[in-house]
């Protein structure tokens, strides 16, 4: 499965929230911005997703960067 970079914006801040999925890395969430990376099924991710209020929700490859360090960080612990 190919990395993904996933990006959602909440309408409201929904303090309850936890994705409980496995392969999600690298993940942020601050002012209800949520970001991480992903490499799982996105039909899971999708059936997660499904409960909240999203004003946005982007998937995209991540850039050459990201995925560099992805896996050098991942290599270093």
């Amino acid at each position: 499965k190919m990395l993904k970079k996933i990006l959602i914006k909440l309408h409201t801040e929904q303090d309850d929230f936890n994705i409980n999925l496995p392969n999600i890395m690298d993940y942020s969430r601050i002012n209800g911005q949520i970001n991480f990376m992903y490499n799982g099924d996105m039909n899971q991710l999708v059936a997660a997703l499904a409960p909240l209020n999203i004003d946005n929700l982007a998937i995209e490859e991540p850039s050459l960067e990201e995925i560099f360090f992805h896996y050098y960080t991942k290599e270093q612990i």
